[in-house]
Formats: structure tokens, C-alpha cells, sequence
């Protein structure tokens, strides 16, 4: 993975010497101070990312979460990296951070050598990187308190109903009238359905009754099986 840094240093009119050395080493000096200068207040607002190939990820890093790293950046974009791969760590903001032992702490991160310090407003915790099961933002929630509840939301039963009424009818030298009736009610998961239904249609042509049936039932299946039972009158 190869390290991008971008920064942008503008343009300044530079003192100068009318001597043309002098004007080189002048607009030198002051190309290289404003660089630095620049270049130190890109890196002071950013996390940095370390890892065991030598590359260094500039951006900020958005949550830690099932052994990988989320860092967003202006020259890349979106990036996930292994939590195995990475060495070093360093945040600009406070995070809050959970360890593999159950506590939490929050504070700005920063590494030296195999060792991770949380530097909180309690005071240093000493840690290290492989420890970290997951970490976000100040006042955000948990990666994984976040994806057991999108889980627990995927598996909530919900109803839904439906209903339907048809009428129709003609008249001339002969006549007719028909009216139909349907109501259905379903509860609804990732991996069943539950369905109750009813249904009425009645049709009359020239006053005689020609149809006149009520039916309802149930209908019940799964990723195994499908059962429905249906009663008509």
C-alpha cells in the first residue's frame, strides 16, 4: 500500500536580493519554512495509520470494528485495513475506545513502539493495538451494540394488511351485478411468513344468483416448509 500525503503551500511574495544567489537561497529558505509550516499543521489535524509494511495512512479514522480499521481520506477515500497489519496509531480527537477485557475508555490515541496509550481525562491507559475490539467516535454507539440491533430488527415480526373491494355490474337486455370481498393480513420475518386471509364473491345475473362463496385461511411457511389451510362456504 503505498503512503500519499497531500498538502498545498500558496504562493507568497518572498523578500529577495537583487544578487542572483541571493535570491536562490532566499526563495529557498522561505519555499522550505512555509512547507514545513504547512505540512506540520496538515499532520496536527489528522490520524495517522501505521502499518507493518511501512505504509502511513494520513486521514481520520472512523470506527475500529471485527478486527478492522475504517479511516476516511481526501486522496483515497474510504479505506478498511486488517487490525493485524497496523503498528502504530494516532488520533487527533477523543475516541472512545473497548478493549477484548470489557473496558472502555475514551481519549485521544497514540502509539509508541508495540505499546497504545489512551490518553483520557483520567489519566493514561497503556494498551495495545491487538486488544482493541472495536472503537468510534464521541458520542456515537458502538459498532457491534449497532449491528445487534440492525439484527434484532431483521428478525421483528410486523404486521401488514391489505384490503380490496370490487363492484361491477351491467344492465340492458339482460342485467348482472357482481361484488367481491378480500382482506389479508401478514406477519413477516427474514425467514417466515404468517398469512390470514379472506375472500368473498358474489354474482347475480338476471336475479338469479349465480355465485355466493366465502372462503378463508391461513397460510404458513418457512425456508423448510409451506402449510396452508383454507375453509370455503
Amino acid at each position: 500500500m503505498k503512503t500519499l500525503d497531500i498538502f498545498c503551500i500558496s504562493c507568497y511574495a518572498l523578500p529577495f536580493n537583487q544578487n542572483k544567489h541571493g535570491y536562490e537561497q532566499t526563495n529557498q529558505r522561505g519555499a522550505r519554512s512555509l512547507a514545513r509550516l504547512f505540512l506540520a499543521g496538515g499532520l496536527a489535524a489528522a490520524d495517522v495509520v501505521e502499518t507493518k509494511s511501512g505504509a502511513r495512512i494520513v486521514g481520520k479514522v472512523t470506527k475500529i470494528d471485527g478486527g478492522k480499521i475504517y479511516v476516511t481520506t481526501d486522496y483515497a477515500g474510504d479505506l478498511v485495513i486488517d487490525q493485524s497489519t497496523v503498528i502504530g496509531l494516532q488520533t487527533d480527537t477523543p475516541v472512545v475506545v473497548h478493549l477484548d477485557t470489557g473496558t472502555t475508555v475514551a481519549g485521544t490515541v497514540s502509539s509508541t513502539s508495540d505499546t497504545l496509550n489512551i490518553n483520557g481525562t483520567d489519566g493514561q491507559l497503556s494498551t495495545s493495538i491487538e486488544k482493541v475490539a472495536a472503537s468510534w467516535a464521541e458520542g456515537e454507539e458502538d459498532p457491534q451494540v449497532i449491528a445487534m440491533k440492525e439484527e434484532l430488527a431483521s428478525k421483528e415480526r410486523k404486521w401488514a394488511y391489505e384490503a380490496a373491494v370490487d363492484i361491477y355490474g351491467k344492465s340492458g337486455n339482460s342485467s348482472q351485478l357482481g361484488t367481491a370481498l378480500s382482506a389479508r393480513s401478514t406477519l413477516q420475518t427474514a425467514k417466515d411468513k404468517l398469512q390470514f386471509y379472506t375472500n368473498y364473491n358474489r354474482q347475480k345475473s338476471d336475479d338469479v344468483l349465480s355465485a355466493d362463496q366465502f372462503k378463508v385461511g391461513i397460510d404458513y411457511s418457512n425456508i423448510f416448509f409451506r402449510q396452508e389451510i383454507v375453509v370455503c362456504s
